[in-house]
């Protein structure tokens, strides 16, 4: 990556860094139109959506798989000059548009850039770096990198009140590594928005098992959002009914406030087959993401 290119948009009112060889998040900030006064998201609006219901003025902010900063500055914009953003962020590359995304806004006293994975404990784990930049991620081929778990970071500005997790498949270690944060802050509000990637999970890496954990301490699922298409058969055999519709792209999302324990947590960790009439595809999973809350 050289510096001919880094290029600029404004997204949410901030200058935001891309490379014109980075993949489809960079083209989404070379073509968008910051038009965010009207209410519009540059991509994964009921993703976002989901986000800013929890959020609020002057919150601590954790961004696991920040990526080139999306949700860390749509966060930031939600939580105003006194919240707070650690933005993790394993892969140099999206690291070095953070950065100077980071420093072209003065971003300095209202976000960290921290340069390591998130896993099950601290060490080290392989990470792939894939040529579309918002799809590395932790993999038995790649090279190694220092992570952390969330129960050993040191929080430094104080403990998040909501993570998000993109971490494409690696949610399984991650809240495996953050159950003592959790059970040792029993008076704590924690909310939760994770990218879940069923195809990824076996018996032995079970993200069923590890929302089990979380639904064990507490947490409860606020939130489902539908992969590919707003209303999947099964939710409407099951007789669910989304709470919005999101258009991305050819595809539409529906968020559903309504959708029972048990469905929410099958659905949300198994590959499903799942019709897509608007692009007549299939995808393989029913669930795309999830919002848990405690409240302490």
């Amino acid at each position: 990556m050289n510096s001919r290119e880094i290029k600029f948009n404004k997204i949410y009112g901030f200058q935001v860094a891309y490379w014109l060889k980075g993949g489809p998040v960079h083209e989404v900030v070379k073509n968008w139109d910051d038009d965010f006064a009207f209410g519009h998201d540059p991509r994964e609006e009921d993703f976002l959506w989901m986000l800013r219901q929890v959020l609020k003025e002057g919150d601590i902010f954790c961004d696991i798989g920040a990526n080139i900063g999306l949700t860390t500055l749509a966060a930031l914009r939600k939580i105003g000059k006194n919240g707070f953003v650690y933005a993790i962020e394993p892969d140099p590359r999206n690291q070095k548009l953070l950065s100077i995304t980071c420093q072209k806004n003065n971003l300095l006293n209202r976000m960290n850039i921290l340069p390591f994975a998130i896993s099950n404990k601290p060490g080290k784990v392989k990470f792939l770096f894939d040529k579309s930049t918002n799809l590395s991620r932790i993999d038995s081929n790649g090279v190694e990198v220092d992570c952390l778990s969330l129960s050993t970071m040191k929080w430094y500005r104080g403990i998040p009140s909501v993570f998000k997790m993109d971490a494409e498949g690696a949610e399984v270690e991650i809240i495996e590594g953050a159950i003592d944060l959790f059970k040792s802050n029993p008076n704590k509000t924690f909310r939760l928005l994770i990218e879940v990637h069923p195809s990824t999970y076996t018996s032995e890496r079970s993200f069923e098992k590890q929302l089990v954990n979380l639904l064990d301490i507490g947490f409860k699922f606020k939130f489902v959002a539908s992969a590919g298409y707003f209303k999947p058969k099964i939710f409407e055999e099951l007789g669910y009914e989304p709470h919005l519709i999101f258009q991305d792209g050819n595809y539409t999302r529906g968020v559903y406030t309504n959708i029972d324990e048990e469905h929410a947590l099958y659905y949300s960790t198994h590959v499903e087959k799942s019709y897509i009439p608007d692009v007549e595809e299939w995808t393989d999973k029913i669930v795309r993401s999830i919002l848990l809350e405690r409240k302490g």
